[in-house]
């Protein structure tokens, strides 16, 4: 009577790795993830200009808030 146990490393190929039609649709959800993301990052310089100018705020004021998103963006990047 042997008992076996099977192990499964973390680096098998085995280990949950999708497959076929599964690697297809991870990759598009991956890619519309990404998308996504970048389009959040940088759709709001452009509309937030105009808004925070609509609510009164200096010329100054919204060029510190767009100088203050990139420079987070920039920061991240490093």
């Amino acid at each position: 009577m042997s008992l076996s146990v099977e192990s499964k490393s973390p680096l098998s190929p085995s280990s949950g790795t999708p497959s076929g039609q599964n690697a297809g649709r991870s990759r598009l959800f991956f890619l519309f993830l990404v998308f996504w993301f970048w389009f959040s990052s940088y759709i709001y310089v452009p509309v937030l200009s105009p808004y925070v100018e609509h609510l009164g705020a200096s010329y100054f004021m919204v060029a510190w808030l767009s100088g203050k998103g990139e420079s987070s963006r920039l920061s991240d990047a490093g």
